[in-house]
């Protein structure tokens, strides 16, 4: 048996909306404050809270100006942990005005404003922070917990590896308090989500109901499922990053572009591409940087908008960070994962009857492969792992980055699994098989499909939406146009070499690349050119005496 294959398999018809424990709630309202209304004031921690809603919707400004409005009239607190420090300094700007905290915007940097954590009755802390300090709370100090784009459980596992022990810890520590999980992506954890919050409640109730049937009337999870609309969005198309890199590069409009890309090395690479000129790289590093990329990320979290035309950024800006600026219009993104890519894409906030172009890329079997490849190292990894902690420790654990996010030492210093990477390693894998699968099957078109359907607009989909595209009816006219100009005329020597290249181009325009193509051949002779002639229905014919050739109607 493969390796990779002994990874415990994901379930894949299993639906967890459809769970007896979740209680699905679709407000009429796409905006989250007018949908839940008055419902929260009868939210207990009996029933913990998921809210799924699209990027711009208004999922903090309800916890901001409706939660803790209600958390200050009644004097209860609240904990709100959110993920990445640049979200964390926007959300902390925003409810220090809200709890009369604005002291702090005055008296600190925005690295002081880090350390910060609580604004009167409401404390704001990274996951990251609170993985660290799960151990120094009591069960009952919060009535509230609201975890911020919770989708950081699964979608960070792969390179931070104690997001699986946060996440468990995080659910046992504050048992007694309003759960509330909030994201825009929930494909991934929601299923997780529901496990342990079924775990908990076996845990606290079964031992005072014995009727293990009658969980569903003492807890279920409130699943708010917004509707989402990408009816803003422009779809394009394209084939390379070169194709897209120079159209942006090209682009002497007044509007900007954010490419975003899933590795610093790629963030370089179209850095040297496109030139320093006009763009900026951001990445993780650059909250800390005194050149000009600090500048940059210092002013995308003051500002909400970037002072250069071009923008390209790894996920530093994928989680929580808003760009509200109106010159924003192109977006490039470069990721095989659905929660990546919606998060990318929910950056940009949209106003009313703005439109924004979209540009999506192809893919290629080659990257796919790639990723692939290194899945399976991991999966193995796992593998080894399961099958002989000790001996694997002893020799095969090193610093190699390939192991970041699968294992982690915990208090005793004995080697565990972070089980959430493992669940994302079987996410990732099954996708990307899928996709190689149909781009190997002939569908060229599968991963552009499959992006499409991520946003609802799968039904949009028009081969003319590429960037380079060219109608191919208009080639086809190119081509008869060429033919009757040729007609009638003795082709000898250096004219008919030129002919039978120009005829190849114009033919491959037309109708593709034909059965037997060699780019080492730039021409088509006589007996190639009256097949095509045949195959598509044309009237030609190459007639040759005397060693003179010449294309002729052929009139039937």
């Amino acid at each position: 048996m493969n390796q990779e294959i002994k990874v415990r398999l994901c379930k894949k018809s299993y639906n967890p909306l459809d769970d007896d424990m979740v209680e699905i709630i679709e407000p009429d309202s796409k905006y989250v404050t007018d949908g839940i209304g008055q419902n929260f004031k009868y939210w207990t921690s009996r029933n913990p809270v998921f809210i799924s809603a699209q990027t711009g919707m208004g999922k903090n400004t309800f916890v901001e100006n409706v939660l803790i409005e209600d958390a200050l009239q009644n004097n209860y607190r609240i904990l709100i942990i959110s993920n990445r420090v640049a979200s964390n300094r926007q959300q902390k700007e925003r409810i220090a005005k809200v709890t009369g905290c604005e002291v702090y915007l005055e008296d600190y940097t925005p690295k002081g404003l880090d350390k910060i954590e609580l604004f009167g009755n409401i404390r704001i802390m990274t996951y990251q922070k609170l993985g660290n300090s799960l151990s120094t709370f009591s069960a009952n100090e919060y009535s509230i917990v609201v975890f911020d784009e919770c989708h950081f459980f699964i979608s960070d596992a792969l390179f931070n590896n104690k997001t699986n022990e946060i996440f468990k810890k995080s659910i046992d520590t504050f048992q007694n308090s309003l759960r509330i999980y909030m994201t825009s992506t929930p494909d991934e954890i929601f299923s997780l989500i529901l496990e342990e919050e079924k775990k908990l409640m076996y845990t606290l109730e079964y031992a005072l109901y014995q009727n293990i049937n009658s969980y569903q009337y003492f807890k279920k999870i409130l699943y708010y499922n917004f509707k989402r609309d990408y009816s803003y969005i422009c779809t394009r198309y394209f084939n390379s990053k070169e194709e897209i890199l120079d159209l942006i590069k090209k682009d002497g409009s007044e509007y900007k572009s954010i490419i975003f890309i899933n590795s610093k090395i790629s963030g370089k690479k179209i850095l040297e591409r496109i030139g320093s000129n006009n763009a900026v790289f951001i990445t993780a590093e650059s909250k800390d940087s005194q050149d000009t990329d600090g500048k940059i990320y210092t002013e995308i979290v003051n500002e909400k908008k970037f002072n250069s035309q071009i923008l390209v950024c790894t996920s530093v800006l994928d989680n929580g960070i808003n760009l509200k600026d109106p010159l924003l219009k192109n977006i490039i993104i470069f990721s095989y994962d659905k929660t990546e890519f919606l998060q990318m894409l929910g950056r940009k906030r949209i106003t009313d009857d703005e439109k924004i172009n979209l540009y999506l890329y192809r893919g290629k079997v080659e990257e796919i492969n790639a990723k692939l490849s290194i899945i399976k190292k991991q999966c193995g990894f796992i593998n080894g792992f399961n099958s002989n902690p000790v001996s694997f420790l002893n020799k095969n654990f090193t610093n190699n980055d390939i192991y970041k996010g699968l294992f982690y030492f915990n208090k005793c210093q004995k080697l565990c699994l972070n089980e959430l990477a493992e669940k994302k390693l079987c996410n990732n894998k099954s996708f990307l098989e899928r996709i190689i699968d149909s781009l190997n099957g002939g569908d060229k078109e599968a991963f552009i499909l499959e992006q499409l359907s991520w946003i609802g607009l799968k039904e949009t989909y028009n081969p003319s939406s590429y960037i380079n595209y060219v109608d191919p009816d208009k080639n086809k006219a190119n081509f008869i146009n060429f033919l009757d100009k040729y007609c009638g005329i003795p082709l000898l020597d250096d004219e008919l070499d030129s002919f039978e290249k120009e005829f190849k181009i114009l033919t491959t325009a037309a109708y593709g690349m034909q059965e037997g193509d060699r780019q080492d051949r730039p021409n088509y002779k006589a007996t190639k050119m009256r097949k095509i002639f045949k195959n598509y229905n044309l009237n030609y014919n190459i007639k040759i005496k005397d060693k003179v050739s010449t294309l002729v109607k052929d009139v039937k």
